[in-house]
This record gives structure tokens, C-alpha cells and sequence, in this order.
């Protein structure tokens, strides 16, 4: 309930995190979100949503030494008690494209026992482990994905062409 004549204040992290959420829809709001992100480095160094905006901030660097700061960004968002799985998705897409592909199994893992209904993360660890040569690993995640959804056409394919060695 808001004090009458005085102004209620917002604090920064809560207006990071709704910047964060209003960027799907408002993307012109990313200069302000990764700003604000940039000015709580120093204040909240472990504050997951401020490490979630500093790894926005330099993947949007797109060079090398972007992908690997917001590669260590995202591992310290883990490490500091980030839930959202979609944290855990990034960090998994950054360690296999850092070729630490065996290193993305546990956090893509961990994000499908987040959030078991969402099909891309089964997808995605299927990919890694046929990036290192571990189809059976793969074929089981898929069909263990086939029987959550039937009606996915793509994971059907994806499973047919890893049994058949094409993936």
C-alpha cells in the first residue's frame, strides 16, 4: 500500500527484472535494461539477474571475448542460485559452442527437470550428446521425448535420423 504524499521507489534489481520480462515484446527497452545491468555490476557483482544482463550485454558483443565473458557470467548466475531454465539453456549453448560440449550435459539436464514440458531443451541434449559420439544417450532422451510429445513431428524425425546415424 503506498505512505499518501510520499513516492514509492522501485528498486534497481526490480526494475532490471522487469525490463527483463517487458523484452520480447519491447525490445527498444534493451539499451535501458543492459545500462541498468551495467550500473549494478559493481553494487550487486552475484545478483543473478544483474549476471543474466551482463552476459545479454556481451553476447551482444558477438565477438570471442563477448560469447566468453557471458560464458562466465552464466556460470556464475548457476552458481549463485539462477532457476530459470532458460539460464540453464544458455549457459549449455555457451559451453558447447566454447567446445566444452561434455560440460553442457548437466545444466541442459538440470533445466528438463525444471521444466519437463518444453521440447527444445530435450532437442538440444540430444544434440550434445551426438556432438560427442553418444548416440545411445541421444536415442534415449528422444524417445524419452516422444512419449512426452506424441505430436512433435520434429522429435520424431531428430530420433529417426540419429538411429539412423544422419545426426
Amino acid at each position: 500500500n503506498a505512505i499518501p504524499g510520499q513516492k514509492d521507489a522501485i528498486s534497481p534489481v526490480a526494475r532490471l527484472e522487469a525490463y527483463a520480462q517487458l523484452l520480447e515484446k519491447f525490445p527498444q527497452y534493451r539499451a535501458r535494461y543492459q545500462d541498468l545491468g551495467k550500473h549494478l555490476e559493481k553494487s550487486e557483482p552475484n545478483n543473478v539477474a544483474v549476471l543474466e544482463v551482463l552476459a545479454d550485454a556481451a553476447l551482444a558483443n558477438g565477438a570471442a571475448e563477448g560469447k566468453a565473458a557471458a560464458l562466465g557470467y552464466m556460470e556464475r548466475a548457476v552458481q549463485n542460485g539462477a532457476t530459470n531454465p532458460q539460464d540453464f539453456e544458455r549457459l549449455a549453448t555457451l559451453l558447447a559452442g566454447a567446445g566444452r560440449a561434455s560440460d553442457a550435459i548437466a545444466p541442459l539436464t538440470h533445466a528438463i527437470e525444471i521444466a519437463p514440458y518444453d521440447v527444445t531443451l530435450y532437442r538440444q541434449l540430444a544434440g550434445v550428446y551426438v556432438s560427442l559420439n553418444r548416440r545411445p544417450e541421444a536415442v534415449d532422451i528422444l524417445q524419452h521425448a516422444t512419449e512426452i510429445f506424441p505430436q512433435d513431428d520434429s522429435v520424431r524425425k531428430l530420433l529417426q535420423d540419429v538411429n539412423s546415424g544422419e545426426k
